[in-house]
């Protein structure tokens, strides 16, 4: 049985708390990155791994897939062991946030874990169109379930608006400046 998860829509230039969070997350990416990098020295290896790798060790991890179809962006969220009260789905016109979290069950309980291939209790994830400002995404229809520990978002794509001739530019160019804001 699928349950909705809430959607949420900044209103125009509006700001969550999120996304001052996940600023403070990216700073530690940075952070663990550049240790990663002291710790293999001298040694040859790739920044890109260590930044990648950091990433995933602060961020979280889930496999996802990202579709477009004429009329809409359609994305697949794995996120085992995740209630929708546990999700939350933030979408702007440029992109769609996924942020999960859960407090861990066995607290407080008698019995310990013994090991564990739940890779992060706390996961961000950012996905974004390829081309957010020629076909932006329409916060208001956008609708995700999740069922059996798969998101799922449908996010239409926003209908433009007929404009007079000569106009299409300065569109394009306010939806480019509204992705910008938005991120």
């Amino acid at each position: 049985m699928s349950a909705n998860v809430v959607v949420h829509k900044p209103a125009s230039g509006g700001k969550f708390a999120l996304f001052e969070e996940i600023g403070n997350r990216v700073e530690d990416v940075r952070r663990r990155a550049f240790e990663l990098f002291q710790r293999r020295s001298a040694e040859s290896g790739d920044p890109l791994d260590d930044w990648l790798r950091a990433e995933r060790e602060v961020m979280g991890w889930a496999a996802t897939e990202l579709i477009e179809t004429d009329t809409a962006y359609q994305a697949e969220v794995a996120l085992p062991g995740f209630d929708a009260r546990d999700v939350h789905v933030i979408v702007t016109p440029a992109e769609i946030i996924v942020r999960a979290f859960r407090q861990d069950a066995n607290q407080g309980a008698e019995k310990s874990v013994l090991w564990s291939e739940f890779n992060s209790r706390d996961l961000y994830r950012s996905l974004a169109p390829p081309e957010p400002a020629l076909k932006p995404i329409d916060p208001e229809k956008t609708t995700a379930t999740i069922e059996h520990g798969l998101l799922r978002i449908v996010a239409p794509k926003a209908v433009a608006k007929p404009e007079a001739p000569g106009n299409a530019e300065a569109e394009v160019k306010s939806a480019a400046a509204a992705a910008a804001i938005a991120r």
